[in-house]
């Protein structure tokens, strides 16, 4: 079975994680002709220019200086939000010769029945101070890329920020960047897009009341500008939007469709800590179509404990929109949640662990991702489940939106699964004859009061064994 073993000791806060976001192949059509005599003339395909883009989420949102590792996963969708199978996609790491960091396995993947491709990306211990101040500094920087049968080159782009694990926690990154856009691609005639970039703790919250910094480093080339303030307040969501502006730009479009639009986000926190993030929208020289709809998700980051101490809740919103940001009220949504992942080993108390006595993994630790390639063995279970769910006749977990265009929910899974499983949320609607879907990875995470109390806990070992092969419990 693919595995992924971490040969590492990490704290409480690097194994935290996070995260923030109708299939269909390249199109063809045929033509057919003859000339005189009787020698047919042969079926020309012409290929179909696609209008997919790719989605990165992470396993983690940073990575610690003594070496760690974390799943990249791309996606890659089409305009209405749904996976695309069977693909090729391509990961690549930006300066990783001086950096060090690297993928573990090959650079390419083709993507399961959802659309997903999973990578690991390394960073290595034992890097020079030179190397580890940039890292700390700017992060590691992945980029996914899809070419379709015409050549059409679909980019995008993810930070994943880098902490000394060593640092006192006044000295560390409080929060983490998502950025997320209402149009994946922009025309090079003229556009507008609404970016949003969400400050996210390390439970996976909102965080309000935090200056988001939003640039775009080559508006000098393309023209692409904010409409309004580059610096924004983060709302109770956790959420700062903001407005860019495409001007047309036929002129300059073999290139500007190559390269796309760079957009950046960073937050300085009351630590003095920078996080960045960043984002790619693509640029067609045609009309494409846009998505009717948009389909956000928010968690609390605040979980409860059962009074009977068996089970963890949260409490989730989901915000469902149209392309303009207006709510969409009275809308039916179906809700599902599927296996992403899970992992063995064991937690031990340290109490003299830096910056404070917390629990810390035992090697070995092992990660083991479920695709359609390799899906669960029998004993992996689903252990999350919505609270007091409305069920439709057909079986399926449906919800309504209310005036403002959302409608809340609850998430609860078993203590037990704590740090060692991760699931896929999924939201499906259909609007106009047409399916939207939006998804969350979400990571069955532990309360840090717990994590960090001496007492036994139900998830110190994994309920998936602490070996090192996934096919078993042992």
């Amino acid at each position: 079975m693919n595995k992924k073993q971490l040969t590492l000791k990490l704290s409480a806060i690097a194994l935290s994680v996070l995260l923030a976001n109708c299939g269909g192949g390249d199109g063809y059509y045929g033509s057919t002709g003859s000339s005189s005599g009787n020698t047919d003339t042969p079926v020309v395909e012409t290929p179909v220019a696609t209008n997919y883009h790719i989605i990165i989420t992470s396993s983690k949102p940073t990575l610690v200086t003594s070496g760690d590792s974390a799943v990249i996963t791309l996606k890659l969708v089409d305009v209405n939000g749904g996976g695309v199978a069977n693909q090729t996609v391509q990961l690549s790491i930006q300066d990783t010769a001086s950096t060090n960091v690297t993928i573990d396995g090959a650079s390419s993947a083709v993507t399961d029945s959802s659309g997903n491709a999973n990578f690991t990306v390394k960073l290595p211990k034992d890097l020079s101070q030179a190397q580890l101040n940039d890292l700390i500094a700017n992060g590691v920087m992945v980029k996914g890329s899809f070419t379709d049968a015409t050549k059409k080159i679909t980019i995008q782009s993810f930070i994943l920020n880098v902490v000394d694990n060593s640092a006192p926690v006044s000295e560390t990154a409080q929060y983490s960047l998502n950025i997320t856009s209402n149009k994946p691609t922009l025309l090079v005639t003229g556009d507008n897009a609404v970016i949003t970039v969400k400050a996210v703790d390390k439970n996976g919250g909102g965080v309000a009341g935090q200056n988001v910094v939003l640039s775009i480093p080559d508006y000098k080339v393309n023209g692409v500008t904010i409409n309004g303030p580059s610096t924004g307040v983060t709302d109770a969501t956790g959420n700062a939007n903001f407005t860019i502006l495409l001007p047309n730009k036929s002129a300059q479009a073999p290139s500007l469709i190559a390269s796309g639009i760079v957009i950046n986000a960073a937050l300085t926190d009351s630590n003095g800590v920078t996080s960045k993030q960043t984002t790619t929208l693509n640029v067609s020289a045609a009309q494409v179509e846009q998505p009717i709809a948009n389909i956000t998700f928010g968690n609390s980051g605040q979980l409860q404990t059962s009074t009977d101490g068996t089970y963890y809740t949260e409490s989730v919103s989901v915000q469902v929109t149209n392309i303009d940001g207006k709510p969409i009220a009275s809308q039916p949504v179906v809700m599902s949640i599927n296996n992403l992942s899970y992992a063995k080993g064991s937690f031990v108390y340290n109490p003299d662990a830096k910056p404070s006595a917390t629990r810390q993994l035992v090697l070995p630790y092992t990660y083991c991702p479920i695709t359609v390639a390799v899906p669960a063995p029998d004993f992996v279970q689903l252990p999350t489940s919505f609270v007091a769910p409305t069920v439709s006749s057909d079986g399926t977990v449906t919800y309504t939106t209310d005036a403002t265009g959302k409608f809340d929910f609850q998430i609860r899974y078993l203590r037990r699964y704590a740090n060692w499983h991760r699931v896929n949320i999924i939201a499906t609607t259909q609007l106009s004859g047409r399916k939207v879907v939006s998804n969350i990875p979400y990571s069955l995470t532990a309360l840090k009061t717990d994590m960090d109390n001496p007492a036994g806990m139900p998830f110190d070992v994994s309920p998936y064994g602490q070996g090192v092969d996934c096919t078993n419990q042992n």
